[in-house]
Order: C-alpha cells, then structure tokens, then sequence
C-alpha cells in the first residue's frame, strides 16, 4: 500500500504513480472517447438535451469542463473523466443518464476488463490500488502543498479550486484520516447526511 495512504505535502499521490510506472497501465483519456464516441460539451448545439442539462447546471461556468465533461452521441447521457490533466491518462470515469439521479462509477479495474489487451499486464495489487484511489475524482491533479477543497459531488467539486470529489459522503473520514494536510475544505451536500456529517466534523475539526 501507498505508506498506507497517509498523504502530505511532500508525499504526492501523483509522484507515487508515476514514480512506480503506473501510468503506464492506466489507458489515454483519448482513446476512451473515441472508443465510446463521445462529443465535446462544447461543441453540442443549442437544442441539446445535454446543452441543457449541463445549462441548468451552470457547468459551462467551469474553466474545465471540457476536460472532464463529455456528451455520448445520442444525447441523453454524461461522461466524467478522472483524468490526469499532465499525462492524458485516465483513472475512472462515471456516466449519467440526464434523465436520472444516479451515476454509473466505472473504476479502474472495470475499465480494465475492457482495455486490458491495450496495456501491459499487471500486478492484482497495484489493480487493488488504483481502485482505491480512482474512486476520488481528481486526485492525480491535487497540489497537496494548497488547500484541497472537497465536495461530495463531481460538478459541486469542479466549481472549487485544487479540488477533488468524494463522490459519497461515506468517505469523508477516510480522506481526512489518511490525509495529513495543513487544510481541507470539506463541502457537503445540502440535505440530511450532509448536514449530519457538517456539524459531526465541524465539532471535530472546525
């Protein structure tokens, strides 16, 4: 395990990666999108049922979305890329039917039973550790020396600075517990694990 996770401002999860060649293993952010087909937000016309959602959203306020953000050719689905905006490689990624609630997580091991015959094979314990940090969208591009801002949700997140999303408020704890920083923001959703969880940290931590 990665020093048992404990991460510092000297111990960057990204340098780790890259440092034990696991980059290698982890298939382009590129060749995901042209496998599936999937469009550019920003190129979606203005009658766009993903244009819309994303509108309603305020996404198009992020300076990244179009990074992150991807729309599937028939018009009705979202693609969240947890993507390493130095090495165009790609860790998770979630999708969205707009006419639901709920996202589809597909973490790196998901990823790799179709994408496996494209890389080198690899150890069952580096699969074990990029599972367990794929979950945590955005965490190859953190600077661990900033504040690190944390929401629960991906589009939340993306609107924060050096962020990164929990994607479930389960997880919180575990991030601050193995995250020995000088500060993190921790954002909750606005309902009642949220609130829950807020004033549980707030007393704890402030």
């Amino acid at each position: 395990a990665y020093n048992k996770l404990i991460l510092t401002k000297d111990n960057d999860i990204y340098n780790y990666v890259d440092d034990m060649g696991l980059l290698n293993y982890l298939p382009n952010v590129a060749d995901i999108i042209n496998l599936f087909g999937l469009r550019n937000v920003y190129s979606l016309p203005a009658d766009s049922e993903v244009r819309k959602f994303l509108n309603r959203r305020n996404a198009y306020q992020i300076p990244d979305l179009n990074k992150r953000v991807f729309s599937n050719v028939t018009d009705d689905k979202i693609f969240i890329m947890n993507v390493d905006d130095l090495s165009g490689k790609l860790l998770s990624y979630s999708s969205r039917d707009i006419n639901k609630k709920s996202y589809i997580i597909q973490i790196y091991s998901d990823i790799l039973k179709f994408w496996a015959p494209q890389i080198p094979e690899i150890l069952q314990e580096n699969v074990d550790f990029l599972d367990n940090i794929s979950s945590y969208f955005n965490i190859l591009n953190l600077d661990f020396s900033e504040p690190i801002n944390i929401a629960e949700g991906q589009f939340d997140a993306m609107f924060l600075n050096n962020y990164m999303a929990l994607q479930g408020v389960s997880k919180i704890d575990f991030v601050i517990k193995h995250m020995k920083l000088n500060h993190i923001n921790a954002f909750m959703d606005r309902d009642g694990a949220g609130y829950k969880t807020t004033f549980r940290l707030l007393d704890g931590y402030g």
